[in-house]
């Protein structure tokens, strides 16, 4: 069961991450040409401690080996822990906007941090 729930958080990062950065990749500048130099800020929200910190644990690995693997050296993946709370996330998700300044956030993993931080994120 572990290896099932490792290889799903691995599939989820993966998918999340392709996705997002192949829509960053239709921006593009007045020459249509991608500025390779600039800076990508993902925010990732997700459980890193707490009764389902593994599962945080393993999408984490996932996103960063999709990160590696992809070769994206201009993203940098600013990692908030949620506890799978939805206080935790509304914390996180502003930190993540005002502090961060990021360009998209990513998570959280439980639906209650979920639901609780979209708000702040479509504003």
């Amino acid at each position: 069961m572990n290896k099932q729930i490792k290889t799903i958080a691995l599939i989820i990062a993966i998918a999340a991450i392709s996705l997002f950065l192949t829509a960053c990749s239709n921006n593009s500048n007045s020459n249509n040409q991608k500025n390779e130099n600039e800076i990508i800020k993902i925010g990732v929200m997700m459980p890193l401690s707490g009764d389902v910190a593994q599962y945080g644990e393993f999408t984490k690995k996932g996103i960063e080996l999709a990160k590696k693997e992809m070769k994206m050296n201009n993203v940098q993946l600013i990692f908030e822990d949620t506890k799978c709370d939805g206080k935790e996330a509304v914390t996180a998700a502003t930190k993540l906007i005002t502090v961060d300044k990021v360009n998209a956030i990513l998570g959280g993993l439980c639906s209650g941090e979920t639901l609780a931080a979209a708000p702040l994120a479509n504003q």
